[in-house]
Formats: C-alpha cells, sequence, structure tokens
C-alpha cells in the first residue's frame, strides 16, 4: 500500500496482497491524505489532531470526532495499523 499525491490529489494505492483486501485505488480529499500521511509517519492520534488544527486553524476539540471517525474506518478497512494514542 503507498499513499501518493498525484496533480493534487493523494491516492491510496494497493499492491501485492494488499490487491487481493483493498481498492486498488482509494481517493481521498486533502484533509485525509495529510492524516493518512501523519500516520506513515508514525504520529499518534493526538498529535494528528493537534497538527490538523494548526493546519487548518480550527479548535482541536471541535475537529476530534471526524479525526477519530476518519483513523477508526481505516483501521477497520484495513488501510491503518491501529495507531498509538487509541
Amino acid at each position: 500500500m503507498s499513499l501518493e499525491r498525484v496533480c493534487g490529489t493523494y491516492l491510496l494505492i494497493a499492491s501485492g496482497d494488499a490487491l487481493q483486501r483493498f481498492e486498488y485505488v482509494r481517493v481521498l480529499n486533502d484533509t485525509g491524505g495529510e492524516i493518512m500521511a501523519m500516520a506513515a509517519e508514525g504520529k499518534d492520534t493526538e498529535d494528528v489532531i493537534h497538527e490538523i488544527s494548526i493546519l487548518y486553524e480550527m479548535d482541536e476539540e471541535d475537529i476530534r470526532p471526524g479525526i477519530r471517525s476518519f483513523i477508526d474506518e481505516m483501521e477497520t478497512i484495513g488501510y491503518l495499523l491501529p495507531m498509538k494514542g487509541e
């Protein structure tokens, strides 16, 4: 699985064994792409929430539910392993 940015769009691309489990390509919006990039860097959930709040100039408490929901969905589907801080 790899995260690529092509023409300004984030794409999750399945390869190898992942082709049997996932969509070949999944398009993410900018926020989803940023979250996945931070997760790939090994950041925990709270770090992601903090950095996204700064990036989009929003209150952490306002964005926490949406980010947690996205991370939970990516973990359930299998695109992410459970992140630290969960």
